[in-house]
């Protein structure tokens, strides 16, 4: 059977004159709190998974939350 697996769908706004941004939906977790472009880019620098992110925070993979900054 063939299956479609979403990894991300989130919807977010700028409120307060952009002083206040708000994302609520299926994140990633790692786009905010291990925010290296460099090491989360695993196919421009690395070449496995093993050095993408932080090696020390366990990544939980994209599930539903929000976050507000």
């Amino acid at each position: 059977m063939d299956r479609i697996a979403l990894a991300k769908a989130w919807l977010g706004g700028d409120y307060f004159n952009e002083h206040v941004k708000a994302v609520a939906g299926k994140i990633d977790l790692g786009d905010y709190f291990d925010a290296n472009t460099v090491a989360n880019d695993e196919t421009q620098q690395f070449l496995s998974n093993a050095f993408v992110s932080n090696p020390t925070l366990e990544n939980p993979g994209s599930a539903p939350g929000a976050n507000v900054f």
